[in-house]
């Protein structure tokens, strides 16, 4: 099993470039709603063994440096899955541009 996320945020409170998107979508920009709200609060010590985190490294709407803040910090640091980062060289958010290689990952992954 694994989870695999695409240029998917980890803790929306480390992407100020989402704040309006999150204002809209939660209602409140209250620092603890938008940390609630955010993914790494749904990992658990039992959650997937595997997270993958796939992610441009010029994405402009979830900085690529939120992915390797977020594992430590994943419920206290009691997660005990495998992380595995990819991060594509040039690709924006929409990683649209390199659809092969993201294939390529996650077929590697999956297998």
């Amino acid at each position: 099993k694994a989870v695999v996320s695409v240029g998917g945020p980890t803790d929306l409170s480390q992407c100020p470039s989402l704040t309006g998107h999150i204002r809209l979508m939660l209602g409140t920009d209250s620092p603890e709603a938008i940390r609630a709200a955010s993914p790494v609060e749904a990992l658990l010590p039992t959650s997937s063994p595997h997270l993958v985190l796939i992610q441009g490294t010029e994405d402009f709407l979830v900085p690529v440096e939120t992915q390797a803040y977020a594992f430590p910090t994943i419920r206290g640091g009691d997660c005990n899955a495998v992380l595995d980062v990819y991060r594509l060289g040039g690709a924006d958010h929409v990683i649209a541009n390199d659809m092969e290689k993201l294939m390529h990952i996650i077929l590697g992954v999956v297998q």
